[in-house]
């Protein structure tokens, strides 16, 4: 007599179970994110509000310091990152320039959208 194995499928279908810890990690990291964005253009305008000597205002300073800030937060936050094993990442990679010349055209970009375009007076015919 020859006997095989076969599962034995259950006729009624439970639907599979979800851990939940991957929702409370997802909230929790969603609560933080906006106080991330927050503290990122705090660390970015604190220069310009210091008791030092004021610097003039630079859009590309601005935005590379909140992408910077930005990053830092997001990676500690979602990747569970050190600010040092961060602070090597980006040195190493060399994606601070890359970061500075994407803060550039932003503030390039921004500058020409929001610029107020010269009055050209009527046009004449003749």
């Amino acid at each position: 007599m020859l006997a095989l194995a076969f599962p034995v499928m259950a006729t009624e279908e439970a639907p599979p179970e979800v851990p939940l810890e991957w929702a409370h990690g997802i909230w929790a990291a969603a609560k933080a994110a906006p106080v991330a964005i927050i503290m990122a253009l705090i660390t970015s305008l604190a220069g310009y509000f210091s008791k030092t000597a004021p610097e003039n205002f630079k859009l590309e300073n601005f935005l590379f310091t909140t992408l910077i800030s930005f990053l830092v937060g997001f990676l500690s936050i979602y990747a569970g990152w050190s600010y040092a094993s961060i602070e090597l990442w980006l040195a190493n990679g060399f994606l601070t320039w890359y970061i500075w010349k994407l803060a550039k055209i932003l503030a390039r970009t921004i500058t020409k959208k929001f610029s107020p375009t010269p009055a050209t007076g009527p046009l004449t015919t003749g």
